[in-house]
């Protein structure tokens, strides 16, 4: 996206909100996604790069240009949306996790790279429809492994009613 394209995009986001203030914050957030949306297929991105764009660049721009504080929190509220879903989907394989699970079973120190993961995991499995998805494919081992990660004392019982 050239320089142009990217300005010119901020501020057809930038109107969007300001013309659609009056609503409650859920209509107006609907509708600078819808616009994001509009603008990510016209320039062949995905929603979730120009989310990503915009609020990597969004600070550095907001020094230089008036974007008002409810719609700058609000494209960050979008960007966590967008980043949480890029984890959801990275641990619907839980590859990643699971080497955080046995470095830390291992008794590696509990590093940034390794804290983070697991607690975006502790978020997803804590809904139910994205828990079950997760689980789906890991063996018992693996589960009663996570189990023992985040409650250790639940062990005992999960195996007793496991039959294991």
């Amino acid at each position: 996206m050239r320089e142009g394209d990217y300005r010119n995009s901020l501020w057809q986001i930038v109107y969007a909100y300001l013309l659609h203030n009056r609503d409650s914050f859920f209509n107006r957030k609907h509708f600078v996604s819808s616009t994001i949306h509009r603008i990510a297929g016209h320039y062949n991105l995905t929603y979730s790069d120009l989310v990503l764009i915009f609020t990597s660049r969004l600070y550095s721009l907001s020094l230089r240009y008036s974007i008002p504080s409810p719609l700058y929190l609000l494209l960050f509220q979008l960007r966590e949306e967008v980043e949480e879903q890029e984890w959801e989907r990275a641990f619907l394989y839980p590859t990643l996790f699971l080497e955080c699970v046995y470095r830390r079973r291992e008794g590696e120190e509990v590093t940034e790279e390794i804290h983070q993961p697991l607690v975006r995991l502790r978020r997803l499995l804590s809904r139910q429809e994205s828990c079950r998805r997760f689980l789906l494919p890991l063996r018992e081992e693996e589960i009663l492994q996570i189990i023992a990660l985040f409650l250790p004392g639940e062990v005992p019982f999960v195996k007793g009613t496991s039959g294991n």
